[in-house]
């Protein structure tokens, strides 16, 4: 869980994980753009970055834990 890890991320890692973010959710249909799928790509993203993956993988990781 993202409660278990913490990390501190620059304004460029940040602004990359947003966009990270957002291409993930544009990739999804709009009836799954939902604000719960939202949360939980968001939660991914976060989660995978906190262990150090890395940016490229995690659109595709996000999007197949959260369908």
């Amino acid at each position: 869980m993202l409660r278990d890890r913490t990390a501190v991320y620059d304004p460029e890692e940040l602004s990359l994980l947003g966009r990270v973010f957002e291409q993930s959710v544009a990739a999804l249909p709009p009836t799954m753009q939902t604000p719960a799928n939202r949360t939980e790509i968001a939660k991914i993203i976060l989660e995978r970055a906190a262990a150090g993956e890395p940016p490229a993988p995690l659109t595709t990781f996000a999007l197949d834990k959260a369908c």
